[in-house]
């Protein structure tokens, strides 16, 4: 097994994705049930003071669940590229320490240098995509947001206008509209993140998937009888 698979990416499973494992997921996802319970306690405030400004927000809440599936598919295999990118440096710089001498006396320097500046740049190909994906993602949830501001403050326009609720009401509604989208963006993030991470979970289980090396075990003795039983050298 360790002669077939590289170092690099043995090393990033146990260490950065068991990072991700111990630490980072369990904080996203007690921020992801967080957001969640924030989220349901802002509609119902909103159904009880404004319940028809509800329904302007459904087409809006559609929209962003399916944009929010499809970031966090595209998302997913990403950051899948991203983890098999940052083996080879890793392979590199670890072979690169082992042989530094070799490299040194061979005067290989600018050809190891060159190969670690491509590894590098390797990864940070992924690294770029990663946040250029984020970036898009959050371009669009703004437009969502501003969306859902629009219909609820038109919702209330209209209702103030005809007398069907009272100031105490818009104002409440009206409030909690514009949390209700901040909240929308927070539980995106989380849950985008919190599937994006999983994968750590997933490379981090192909160790209990590998199969146990069959030990190799030699009938008879081990070694000829005409073997040496000592250690000496003799000179004739």
């Amino acid at each position: 097994y360790f002669n077939t698979t590289p170092v690099g990416r043995i090393m990033t499973r146990l260490s950065t994705d068991l990072g991700f494992i111990d630490y980072l997921l369990p904080v996203v996802f007690v921020n992801y049930v967080y957001y969640s319970f924030q989220i349901g306690s802002s509609l119902i405030t909103i159904g009880i003071g404004l319940w028809y400004a509800l329904v302007g927000l459904i087409p809006i809440l559609v929209c962003f669940f399916i944009l929010n599936r499809v970031f966090a598919r595209t998302n997913m295999e990403v950051q899948r590229l991203e983890a098999v990118s940052r083996a080879p440096a890793i392979s590199h710089l670890s072979s690169t320490i082992q042989g530094i001498e070799n490299i040194r006396a061979y005067r290989h320097q600018d050809r190891f240098q060159q190969v670690c500046q491509e590894c590098i740049d390797f990864d940070s190909e992924a690294k770029y995509a990663l946040r250029y994906g984020t970036a898009w993602y959050g371009i669009r949830m703004e437009g969502l947001v501003f969306l859902g501001i629009v219909v609820v403050f038109g919702g209330v326009v209209v209702a103030r206008f005809f007398e069907v609720i009272d100031a105490g009401s818009a104002g409440i509604a009206l409030s909690s509209t514009s949390g209700l989208t901040l909240l929308l963006a927070a539980w995106s993030t989380r849950l985008a993140e919190f599937d994006t991470r999983i994968n750590s979970v997933e490379r981090f289980a192909e160790f209990d998937d590998n199969e146990e090396e069959v030990v190799k075990v030699v009938d008879g003795p081990a070694v000829s009888s005409k073997w040496p039983q000592t250690g000496r050298i003799e000179y004739e």
